[in-house]
């Protein structure tokens, strides 16, 4: 009985059959979305305009821009490869297509969905645990921030051309994300503080506790991964 023997005694065009028919699919959807895409973002273009514009525009700056922008996500996906590493040796190629897609995914999909399509293209391609990988993304995210903040709030000490109460949302700002930083590192050692939390909530049902229960200890866990790897690579200085 065909039905019911398992792939590998079955006839190999009937094993690939439906990964093809998959593929084909998926392939088919992704060009009707292009075009879709494509239309909304071309239909109220004034093509003349965009003529005049593409005949005066400056070539000679386009490599040097290209390569630049390519520079700075080669740098973007190094340093998330750094929190990556505490887990898995992952090629730097790997990092930097998952950062391109995730990039992509933000473009054209809301709610940020590229941050879950890069996590999961690693997880994928490299048989790593997709909360780590969003661990270790939320975790970049932070730092980012909290630089961005940062450095912002320090340029204020050299420019006085903002008004008080934006210099003072700043600093403000400035110290929330310094703070979100250190509770992201610290999150671990609240592991029973959230789990007597998550317990009290009766009406979530005792399937969707178990399972957010689940979730919480791998993302809590593989964050104290990224930071006693951390901790460790400065001890080796």
């Amino acid at each position: 009985n065909q039905q019911n023997a398992p792939a590998s005694l079955l006839p190999e065009d009937q094993v690939d059959e439906k990964p093809k028919h998959t593929s084909r699919f998926m392939v088919l959807v992704s060009i009707i979305l292009a075009g879709m895409f494509l239309y909304f973002a071309l239909h109220n273009l004034d093509w003349q305009v965009f003529f005049a514009a593409i005949k005066s525009a400056k070539y000679s700056y386009l490599l040097p821009i290209l390569l630049l922008i390519n520079v700075n996500y080669l740098f973007r996906a190094l340093r998330w490869r750094g929190l990556l590493l505490s887990e898995k040796h992952i090629p730097v190629s790997t990092v930097f297509w998952a950062n391109m897609t995730g990039y992509l995914g933000n473009n054209v999909l809301p709610a940020r969905a590229g941050e879950v399509m890069r996590a999961a293209y690693i997880a994928r391609k490299e048989n790593i645990s997709i909360s780590f990988i969003i661990a270790t993304g939320i975790t970049e995210r932070l730092v980012d921030l909290a630089a961005l903040v940062i450095i912002g709030a320090a340029s204020l000490f050299f420019v006085d051309a903002f008004p008080r109460s934006v210099q003072d949302a700043l600093k403000s700002f400035a110290v929330v994300a310094v703070a979100g930083v250190v509770f992201l590192f610290l999150l671990p050692y609240f592991h029973g503080l959230f789990s007597r939390i998550l317990a009290s909530l009766s009406f979530l049902g005792e399937s969707l506790r178990t399972k957010t229960q689940g979730i919480m200890t791998r993302f809590l866990e593989d964050v104290k991964v990224i930071s006693q790897a951390e901790q460790d690579r400065k001890s080796t200085r």
